[in-house]
C-alpha cells in the first residue's frame, strides 16, 4: 500500500525520506516550503467495505 505525505501549508506531495530533519527545533519539514504540518495519504484504503 503506497504511502505519501501532503504538506498542510503548500500541498506538495512527497515521501518520508524527502522530508529533511530540522536540527534546531526537531521534527521534519516540507522540502518545498519548510512547514512542519502534514497529512498522511495512503492508496488503496477501503473504509468499511461492503461485505
Amino acid at each position: 500500500m503506497p504511502v505519501w505525505l501532503e504538506c498542510a501549508n503548500c500541498g506538495r506531495e512527497h515521501t518520508i525520506p524527502e522530508r529533511a530533519d530540522d536540527p534546531e527545533t526537531g521534527g521534519t519539514q516540507c522540502p518545498e516550503c519548510g512547514a512542519k504540518s502534514y497529512a498522511i495519504r495512503r492508496a488503496g484504503l477501503a473504509w468499511h467495505p461492503d461485505p
